[in-house]
């Protein structure tokens, strides 16, 4: 996997921005506009699902999803923002007992083009892709129901969705996959506005409470973790220069606020793959040349799990690296593939760490390592 961002694409997205990084880790040290949590009547109230641009004028445009509570219900809707104007209701025309949640936009020469996703009102329960258009945002269509999904969004041609298996769809007139995210719960599904082909991806692991968000390149399938100030993002908004992202306030999941992010980082992952299209035949493996590569693979566990070590001793110091630690317990597992004991022993101290946030026995996981490195040396000796 290439390195960020000296051979990245992703590093396109660098060069408004002072870098401060080795080849490994990529660190946006960024001047971000005040926050919208800041400023306006969002100062003291729930907000999350940001979404960046610039209008026509060249004005920053900030689309958003604020709260109103309900007993235990958050109750989203659709805000919009310009410049530093007060933030205004997106009106939809849907009951007011709606979710809307999601948005993203974009502008050409017929005006302006919002889609979201909505759901959850008692007549109408099921979560559904809209989409608006019109000339102004005061004066949209009303809404188009495109696609039965909680989550995705619609770019140009381009429909994005996901599903509860953790797979999300791409659809243009010029391609039709999958990227597949396995055993992931998916959140919310954006882009960043000034480089398309960038998606941003919220998940978490169905019986995680934290969250991660992915930033995967679409041209290249270069994937990196996202992290501002310390924490992975959750929901962001990227554009340019400027990230803001929604943290939590409390022990309710979507009791949060979305805040401008200081300084951001990009860890290099490998959480989701591609998946072939139907037209195109699946390659059996060639056997010999898997068994030879297995040492390899083990340099791999070998490499996640020295890392999975280090930031262990930083959690312990009281730093905030859950999902990355996971992250990378989770790489050791996936590389494991020819050695299944191996592989399920590392899950079982990534579950235990997740539930219970027991710290791997490193001494044995160690020993488990090196005997079956040992086992793999020898045969590939016996076979030269």
């Amino acid at each position: 996997m290439v390195g960020w961002p000296a051979c990245n694409r992703l590093s396109e997205a660098l060069t408004a921005i002072t870098v401060t990084c080795d080849w490994k880790l990529g660190v946006l040290m960024l001047k971000p506009e005040e926050s919208p949590g800041q400023r306006g009547p969002m100062k003291d109230n729930n907000s999350h699902m940001p979404f960046l641009m610039v209008a026509p004028t060249g004005e920053r445009v900030l689309f958003f999803c604020q709260a109103e509570r309900r007993d235990s219900v958050f109750l989203w809707k659709l805000f919009v923002q310009y410049g530093i104007e007060e933030p205004f209701r997106l009106q939809t025309g849907l009951s007011e007992s709606t979710i809307e949640c999601s948005p993203t936009a974009w502008y050409d020469d017929t005006g302006w083009h919002v889609s979201f996703v909505a759901g959850g009102d008692p007549v109408h329960p099921a979560y559904h892709l809209y989409r608006m258009d019109g000339v102004s945002l005061q004066h949209l269509s009303p809404p188009v129901a495109m696609k039965l999904t909680r989550t995705g969004f619609i770019d140009h041609r381009r429909i994005v969705s996901g599903d509860k298996l953790g797979n999300v769809h791409i659809s243009s007139p010029e391609s039709d996959f999958v990227l597949e995210f396995p055993r992931m719960e998916l959140l919310r599904l954006s882009y960043k506005a000034d480089m398309p082909h960038i998606l941003l991806v919220t998940c978490r692991w169905p019986e995680e409470d934290t969250a991660c968000t992915v930033a995967y390149d679409l041209e290249t399938a270069d994937q990196q973790f996202v992290e501002a100030d310390g924490e992975s993002v959750y929901k962001p908004a990227w554009f340019r220069d400027e990230m803001l992202h929604a943290v939590r306030l409390s022990q309710e999941f979507e009791d949060r606020r979305i805040v401008a992010a200081n300084q951001v980082v990009f860890i290099p992952c490998q959480m989701a793959s591609v998946r072939p299209v139907a037209d195109q035949p699946i390659m059996l493996p060639d056997i010999e040349k898997t068994d030879r590569s297995r040492l390899s693979d083990l340099l791999g566990v070998e490499k996640h799990l020295g890392a999975a070590f280090a930031l262990s001793s930083e959690i312990l110091g009281g730093h905030a690296y859950r999902m990355r630690f996971v992250g990378h317990l989770h790489e050791a597992e996936e590389e494991c593939q020819g050695h299944p004991s191996l592989g399920l022993l590392i899950r079982q101290f990534r579950k235990a760490y997740q539930t219970n946030r027991t710290i791997p026995d490193w001494n044995r996981l160690a020993n488990a390592l090196y005997k079956v490195m040992d086992e793999s040396q020898a045969i590939t000796m016996n076979e030269k």
